[in-house]
């Protein structure tokens, strides 16, 4: 059987925050980088078109597939790079653990 980390042909780094005591004696929270460069493969899907009245909305699907052995807090923020561009997700939920594999279903970050 083919190992599943030879279709991981993206890269991710996953960004957590932590409580930070600075220089003026105060807890901060700042975000850090928890894993860099990990092996993955993102895949996408779409929801039907829908209408709210005014627009029509189309939603997407995101899914991270992982190594069972990488672990990624719930919330984290995740950048992941195929074919040379970057796009930058939230963590929405927990991982769906396999025996080969995990599952993640990412959010867009909203682009300013």
């Amino acid at each position: 059987m083919v190992g599943l980390d030879l279709l991981w042909t993206d890269t991710c780094t996953v960004y957590t925050t932590v409580s930070v005591f600075g220089e003026n004696k105060r807890h901060t929270l700042q975000e850090v980088p928890l894993l860099s460069a990990v092996p993955c493969r993102i895949s996408f899907s779409s929801q039907p078109v829908t209408t709210d009245g005014v627009a029509a909305v189309s939603t997407q699907n995101v899914k991270l597939f992982l190594s069972n052995e990488v672990i990624v807090p719930p919330g984290s923020r995740v950048e992941v790079t195929r074919n040379g561009i970057t796009e930058t997700y939230n963590s929405s939920g927990k991982a769906c653990f396999y025996s080969t594999h995990q599952e993640i279903e990412l959010e867009r970050v909203a682009e300013a």
